[in-house]
């Protein structure tokens, strides 16, 4: 088996076991889209590595994957674990033999480059475990070794930890990386080939001047298109509806951009036979559209239970209503009180009123969290939320996985800020319906 693969080699079918989820994507997209020019690490290199004397002396540690019982029996706090692993890992050497085959894949690229995860068990069928691990870059070329052995160090830090305790999962399965040359992108986004909340037929997409930005609940604009309307050219232009949520209102891709994107997501649906979710980005100096990523679709939206807002639930005076959108996960009605974020990033910063486990405690039988956006720290201190509104993430965005892997009701992408309007324990009534959601004052239960 090689050690390592670069991107767009023939290569007839690449083994999740080897490449890890995100890696085994990316070289069989390769074949017949435009990715950027890289390489992958095989997951044995992972194995090997953490094989060592020195990292196998770590107790949290077995057969190179977290030990979830030994961390339940002693209490030792994630956050030890993670700071003690990283130092070690980066402290220890890959073998020689890989250490000279990756420096040496490394000087065939230009520029800076990215160590992205691809655990065995990420980007996967039935669990995307998106974001979960880390990625790194852009990395001048000396820094590339540095990076992976950061990558291998990113399943024992504290939101992997806390992914599998809530999940019920083992491990990772192992870890390969994908490292890619670093591309300056014009605009990035997410594109959701069959929307799992609307028409199956409506490729949706979720744009911002970076793809992260969008991963990171930071929505510019929506674009819908009909499959049926992408013509065979994919640069030729097309009908398609978009919505600006933030900016001037300008879109950031020409008709012939979102035909490209459009046409390169239903191409590759069609090579899964399967509705796909997509990361792309167009270079800012070639101009070429890249796709970044892209793994079928695991949220659980199609199929999902209809009724009408509000007219066939209740009759809610037009003041009362907070937020109406089209963005949503899950189909249910709450009538709860309000647990509220008053500003927030993606990173860890979150400014709330007290304590937010406090009022996580208080509101023990379930509450509607209401916030910009969902980050990890915010995550990790509202497990009996039942609800989740964030203003400023879209349908693709992690606010949106974390509602879909705890099947929280979600309400995203909206035009008004309702935490700014609201308090802890205010009576509010939210549904959702699998397509569109309302969240209003109500009564609490």
């Amino acid at each position: 088996m090689d050690n390592l693969k670069h991107i767009g080699e023939p290569v007839l079918t690449p083994e999740t076991a080897d490449w890890g989820g995100k890696g085994t994507n990316l070289l069989m997209l390769s074949r017949f889209n435009d990715v950027p020019p890289g390489f992958v690490v095989n997951a044995d290199v992972y194995g090997d590595f953490t094989d060592q004397q020195e990292i196998e002396n770590l107790e949290w540690i077995e057969d190179g994957d977290i030990d979830l019982d030994w961390i339940e029996d002693t209490g030792t706090p994630l956050d030890e674990i993670e700071e003690t692993t990283e130092d070690v890992f980066l402290g220890s050497e890959l073998p020689p033999g890989y250490r000279q085959e990756i420096e040496s894949a490394v000087g065939q690229y230009e520029g800076r480059m990215f160590a992205r995860s691809s655990a065995v068990n990420e980007d996967g069928d039935d669990s995307s475990g998106a974001g979960r691990l880390e990625s790194f870059g852009p990395l001048e070329p000396e820094n590339v070794l540095e990076g992976v052995k950061r990558v291998y160090a990113s399943p024992f830090d504290q939101k992997a930890i806390n992914y599998l305790q809530e999940n019920n999962l083992d491990s990772f399965g192992g870890v390969a990386v994908v490292v890619q040359e670093a591309i300056d992108p014009e605009f990035g986004g997410v594109m959701y080939t069959s929307d799992p909340n609307g028409d199956p037929n409506d490729v949706y997409i979720e744009v911002n001047e970076t793809p992260w930005q969008v991963v990171d609940d930071d929505v510019r604009g929506i674009v819908h298109v009909d499959s049926d309307d992408i013509p065979s050219g994919r640069s030729e232009g097309g009908s398609f509806r978009y919505k600006s949520i933030k900016g001037d209102g300008e879109p950031l891709m020409s008709d012939s951009d979102v035909m490209m994107v459009a046409g390169t997501g239903r191409d590759i649906q069609e090579m899964y036979d399967s509705p796909m979710d997509v990361e792309f980005a167009k270079d800012a100096e070639t101009g070429e559209i890249y796709v970044l990523q892209g793994r079928p679709i695991t949220v659980d939206g199609y199929d999902q239970p209809e009724f009408d807002i509000p007219g066939d639930i209740r009759d809610i005076a037009q003041d009362n209503v907070l937020a109406q959108t089209g963005i949503v996960r899950n189909s249910g009605i709450l009538d709860a009180p309000a647990v509220v974020v008053d500003d927030a990033d993606t990173a860890s910063y979150f400014e709330v009123e007290g304590e937010l486990e406090e009022q996580n405690d208080h509101y023990d039988q379930g509450y509607v969290l209401v916030t910009p956006v969902m980050n990890e720290d915010i995550e990790n201190r509202t497990g009996n939320a039942v609800g989740l509104v964030a203003s400023d993430g879209g349908k693709t965005s992690h606010a949106s996985t974390v509602a879909d892997e705890n099947g929280l009701l979600y309400m995203g992408a909206l035009e008004t800020e309702p935490q700014e309007y609201l308090e802890h324990g205010d009576p509010l009534y939210m549904a959702v319906n699998g397509h569109e959601g309302m969240l209003a004052r109500g009564e609490t239960r």
